[in-house]
């Protein structure tokens, strides 16, 4: 019930986000906006996400504490197990330390801030629909998640 009360509740700040590739270079531009006064110390965090990771090195393996648990989806897969397809992989943190500052000029009802990111992807990559974007704003006092925005490297995501 307090999950669904929660997401029931307009949010007071909101995200868009435009990203585009060359190479192995992402420059990704995120929009934070705000529809109420807010009045404590908020900071904008963007990842870089890649899913379907596997790695042929056994330094990458996937530890498998099921191995021996009949009726598990990991069962005699092995432990480790080698070759393991990793979903959803932090590729890497863009923001500052901690997130970048929002100024507290634009956490008014109207107000905007644009933060402009880039970024070298681990491998080159002509296929962006592997790598995501998630970008998510904070309360820096309270540690709060704000709002957050998930979308693909390479596309326009518009506000939530």
């Amino acid at each position: 019930q307090p999950i669904n009360n929660a997401a029931n509740v307009t949010a007071a700040c909101g995200l868009a986000m435009t990203s585009s590739v060359t190479s192995r270079t992402a420059t990704i531009n995120i929009h934070t906006g705000f529809n109420s006064l807010l009045t404590s110390n908020y900071r904008v965090n963007v990842y870089i996400i890649e899913d379907q990771v596997m790695s042929y090195d056994p330094k990458y393996s996937q530890a498998n504490a099921y191995n021996n648990v009949p009726g598990s989806p990991f069962y005699n897969l092995g432990n480790p197990i080698l070759n393991y397809q990793h979903s959803n992989v932090v590729r890497g943190v863009v923001s500052g330390n901690g997130g970048d500052p929002i100024s507290s000029a634009n956490t008014v009802p109207g107000g905007t801030q644009v933060f402009t990111y880039r970024a070298d992807l681990p491998i080159p990559s002509n296929n962006s629909s592997k790598f995501y974007v998630m970008a998510f704003i904070t309360d820096n006092l309270t540690k709060e998640v704000m709002n957050v925005q998930m979308g693909e490297l390479g596309s326009t995501v518009d506000w939530n």
